[in-house]
């Protein structure tokens, strides 16, 4: 039995003949009556029957046909990995992540991705771990490196998690600020304070907006705005304070305050579509999970 006396007997059963299947393998009918005779004397049984005009398997051959499509998708997974081994050498790796990420975390890895794979176009869109978890499940991201959900795990079909760290976050204030000289503050001392804040269907937002609720506090909003750089910025001119990630309030202008007898982590994870994982894709992981271990 071999590949190709397979590939044969599955033109037969779906093309419901001889004749046509040696029309669609562009080969002979009597070519590919030979092998299939060849591949039953092989078994010792019958796979295919006639029914008046039209050839269709008997109880060995629904059997031999679920062996023979395994091994043809088998064949074909092998062929596109071994195709997929060239990619390395050419195409594109599409990337999605936060601000935060991107500014501390990925440049290590996207600059040893670039070392080793120079002829791999790399292209890179920021949003919502929502919106990028969409754009990974329609296959126009091969990558997303996001925040974990703070209502636990995912619901996403065809997507799959690979935590990599977790990431701290803290009350951020100017160095002026009359906070500024504490190490820690209580939800209640917050309840006053002006808050700059990330957009409400922001994972990082469902995060910190639950502490509240926990603590019974109702902070005071001022600021709504979509990335951390802007709410640093907003911070640092003394408007307000805001929840950071504790890497952002490592500068000359920021001051970290953590909550009193609590630390606050977001979990961020790579995620990707279900099932196989294209070379690029899975080199570029290999870098994210040894920078995530040092």
């Amino acid at each position: 039995m071999d590949v190709r006396q397979l590939e044969m007997f599955l033109a037969v059963v779906e093309q419901g003949g001889y004749l046509q299947a040696g029309s669609q393998l562009h080969v002979s009918h009597s070519a590919i009556h030979r092998q299939i005779r060849l591949l039953e004397e092989e078994l010792g049984e019958k796979v295919l029957v006639k029914r008046g005009k039209s050839v269709h398997p008997n109880e060995s051959g629904e059997l031999l046909i679920e062996t023979a499509r395994t091994v043809h998708q088998e064949i074909a997974r092998l062929g596109k990995q071994i195709r997929d081994l060239r990619t390395l050498q050419s195409g594109q790796l599409r990337i999605g992540t936060g601000t935060t990420a991107l500014t501390f975390f990925l440049p290590p890895v996207l600059e040893r991705f670039h070392r080793q794979y120079p002829k791999i176009d790399i292209y890179i869109v920021t949003g919502t771990a929502d919106n990028l978890i969409r754009l990974v499940s329609t296959g126009d991201l091969d990558l997303g490196i996001v925040s974990e959900s703070p209502e636990g795990p995912s619901l996403e079909k065809y997507i799959h998690y690979e935590p990599l760290f977790d990431e701290e976050f803290v009350v951020a204030v100017p160095r002026r600020h009359t906070l500024s000289r504490r190490k820690s503050v209580t939800w209640t001392e917050l309840k006053s304070l002006p808050f700059i804040s990330f957009p409400k269907e922001s994972r990082i937002r469902r995060l910190i907006d639950s502490r509240f609720r926990r603590a019974g506090i109702e902070p005071k909003i001022i600021m709504e705005l979509e990335n951390e750089e802007a709410i640093e910025k907003m911070i640092e001119i003394n408007l307000g304070i805001g929840f950071l990630s504790l890497r952002r309030t490592r500068s000359e202008h920021l001051h970290a305050l953590q909550i009193h007898g609590e630390r606050i982590f977001q979990k961020v994870a790579a995620v990707r579509s279900t099932g196989y994982i294209a070379t690029k894709t899975k080199e570029f992981l290999r870098l994210c999970t040894e920078q995530s271990a040092r």
